[in-house]
């Protein structure tokens, strides 16, 4: 294999993980300006105390797809709700707080902001939470994408991930499976083991080529 031939090598799996970082990137970027809109609407509504439907249509609408998106971060493990004598377990915030919430601020009742404010407080503090998790995604995404090795590694990880994608996109396996395997401390532990081969072993065959290196190695050990 010539040096020209391995430079291309080298460039186009960069290139390929350079645009899977760049893809990813968006994607968490499109997250973030999701969930800001939702918590932007969601002071909005409370300005309004509970009195803008429309916005409080629009939050219950779109509440399923932004608590699948909040994950872990949605949900409580354990929730004890105000004056009951029970517990829920994995309680998902947003669905079920913000009708509580909304009953609430529609209530005649004179003893309810302090139910109101511990409401308001749970569910800004969760999005807080979601955004910062966020922001810290998308920069440790903008440093890889900075960094030609990383963009490197991308690239072989999206390489040893294709007979997933093929399968997945033949709907053999669900897109969970996809997640969590790209996501797997065991593959991402290979991925880098193969990156770092493949990167010394251009780097040789760039160097002093592989006929050569090996004739050297053979002079070391002496046969």
């Amino acid at each position: 294999m010539s040096r020209f031939e391995i430079l291309l090598g080298i460039a186009a799996i960069a290139l390929i993980g350079w645009l899977q970082l760049i893809y990813k990137f968006r994607r968490v970027d499109g997250k973030e300006k999701y969930a800001a809109e939702y918590l932007n609407k969601f002071r909005k509504y409370i300005e309004s105390q509970g009195r803008d439907n429309d916005l409080y249509g629009w939050m219950t609408y779109e509440s399923v797809k932004m608590q699948r998106q909040l994950g872990i971060l949605g949900i409580m493990s354990n929730y004890k709700p105000p004056g009951a004598n029970y517990m829920y377990r994995s309680y998902q915030v947003l669905v079920n707080i913000l009708p509580e919430l909304h009953r609430t601020l529609n209530s005649d009742l004179l003893s309810i902001s302090t139910l109101v404010s511990d409401y308001v407080q749970i569910l800004q503090e969760m999005f807080i939470r979601y955004l910062g998790v966020l922001n810290d995604e998308k920069n440790e995404i903008r440093s890889e994408i900075r960094n030609p090795l990383k963009a490197f590694r991308s690239g072989i990880q999206f390489v040893l991930l294709v007979p997933v994608y093929i399968v997945n996109w033949f709907g053999l396996t669900s897109d969970g499976l996809l997640l969590r395997i790209s996501r797997n401390v065991m593959f991402n532990l290979f991925s880098r083991i193969v990156s770092i081969i493949e990167f010394a072993s251009a780097v040789v065959g760039l160097v002093v080529g592989w006929e050569e290196f090996i004739t050297i190695i053979k002079s070391i050990l002496g046969r």
